[in-house]
């Protein structure tokens, strides 16, 4: 990369700003621009990624299937055209100026079509903060969309904005400010919007997020993952990219499922047996008694005399211990499947 053709480029780069900075200011006025090591070193950084991107994605696509009715990409709607939002932002991940980056990403009936990652103007105090700026962000480059697309058409669209920020989610369905600082009431339009059913907010897992893309750093299978959600493909777009990593996450999101399914029908069902078990026990004991009390009057104070003992006694009462043994079996139970899920998350994040 340090080769003379790359460091021409960036001596013409340079050229072709320092001539643009003379033309804005006029002629006899000093130019303030001077190059230097490490500026040359930041453009020869920037200009690596640059063509790290372009090489590394020269055989990629994004594939635009044939939209169905009403079909969106998390919800589905009445109406033919449905407008899919994704927002999402970091927390001042930027380390010179700690302005947080906003990511919207924009999805017309599951096809992408627009997407865009941003500096925020201002420094965010809060995650919260950072989220609702992101929304907001997201909301406005989604309403001009949803106005081209309405002028095209001429038909009515739904809207759903998805962010896996529930504080920020909450901030944007109530009124006012509530608690949070440091916060423009020039950005509280969205709650109006909520409140009058213009467009609908709801809340996903972090993990389906597509707009992780452009705020967070992940591994290659966790981008691979959030590029086949987005439909791109290789080569001729016959195949996707992230398929395998795509089935295994299905698999272990329902796996999750049906293991927590699994785990409250065995707790209901020893539920169920214990207390079954214990009305018979109870029914069989007072049967019992009561024969015994016709046959002989010595049985009666026996009785009398186990009545008077602690009711609350484990051992004292019959299927006591059982009880315990239910108890002890659905504690260990839940306990599993929180490791398990516990497990699963760790696994997630690639």
């Amino acid at each position: 990369m340090n080769s003379p053709a790359l460091r021409k480029m960036i001596i013409v780069q340079r050229e072709s700003k320092r001539q643009a900075r003379f033309a804005f200011r006029g002629e006899g006025v000093e130019c303030c621009y001077e190059q230097t090591n490490v500026d040359f070193a930041k453009d020869v950084q920037r200009l690596r990624k640059l063509v790290g991107y372009l090489k590394l994605t020269s055989n990629v696509c994004v594939v635009l299937d044939a939209p169905e009715p009403g079909q969106g990409k998390w919800k589905n709607s009445d109406k033919f055209w449905v407008l899919d939002f994704f927002s999402d932002s970091d927390w001042s991940g930027n380390q010179t100026h700690r302005r947080s980056t906003s990511c919207g990403i924009h999805m017309l009936n599951g096809a992408y079509i627009f997407g865009n990652s941003r500096s925020q103007r201002v420094v965010s105090l809060s995650s919260c903060e950072g989220e609702l700026h992101a929304l907001v962000s997201t909301l406005c480059d989604g309403i001009f969309l949803s106005r081209c697309l309405q002028l095209l058409t001429g038909a009515v669209i739904d809207h759903f904005l998805f962010t896996d920020s529930s504080s920020a989610r909450q901030l944007a369905m109530r009124q006012g400010t509530g608690k949070v600082k440091h916060l423009s009431g020039k950005i509280l339009w969205v709650q109006q919007w909520v409140m009058e059913g213009k467009i609908v907010l709801i809340q996903i897992p972090t993990l389906w997020n597509l707009t992780n893309l452009g705020t967070k750093s992940f591994g290659g299978q966790r981008i691979k993952l959030l590029l086949h959600e987005l439909n791109v493909a290789h080569g001729d777009g016959s195949e996707l990219v992230g398929q395998e990593e795509y089935d295994q996450q299905c698999n272990r999101h329902f796996g999750g499922k049906q293991l927590t399914k699994f785990a409250k029908s065995i707790a209901h069902i020893l539920l169920v047996a214990g207390l079954e078990s214990g009305t018979s026990s109870r029914g069989v004991g007072a049967v019992t008694v009561l024969d015994d009390d016709d046959d002989d009057d010595d049985d009666f104070s026996g009785m009398r005399e186990q009545c008077l003992k602690e009711p609350n006694d484990a051992i004292q009462q019959s299927g006591g211990f059982s009880w315990w043994m239910i108890f002890g079996f659905i504690c260990l139970t839940m306990l599993l499947v929180f490791l398990w899920k516990t497990y699963q998350r760790a696994h997630d994040a690639f």
